[in-house]
């Protein structure tokens, strides 16, 4: 369940940023897998899908979006990670994947992410 949202920069040419980031708001999802761009915003920034992944709404619908890996910096931590390309209807989200690789603690009560060492367990 999205709780707050976060804004964010979209890397291309990662990690050296070689392109100027685009600039997106995201709404964290601790709920939601994988993190959802904009299509427009990823065509932009002249990326391209690596594979097809199909999807399981929280209505039970199938859809299939495509997948890329992309950078993503929020609050101050830019790491790679998969992303979906989001369609007309789809939020813009911060996923748990983008979450447990950038790895900061979600605090819904101060609405926003607070720094986390990394654990080497």
């Amino acid at each position: 369940m999205g709780i707050f949202s976060v804004a964010a920069k979209i890397y291309t040419g990662f990690p050296d940023g070689a392109r100027a980031p685009a600039e997106v708001d995201l709404l964290v999802d601790t709920g939601a897998t994988f993190s959802v761009i904009p299509r427009a915003i990823l065509t932009r920034a002249d990326v391209k899908a690596v594979e097809e992944r199909e999807i399981l709404t929280v209505d039970r619908k199938q859809l299939r979006r495509d997948l890329v890996y992309a950078g993503i910096e929020a609050s101050g931590r830019r790491v790679l990670s998969p992303v979906l390309f989001g369609e007309a209807d789809d939020f813009a989200v911060l996923g748990a994947v983008t979450l447990e690789i950038a790895g900061p603690v979600v605090d819904p009560e101060q609405k926003k992410l607070l720094p986390r060492p990394s654990l080497l367990l």
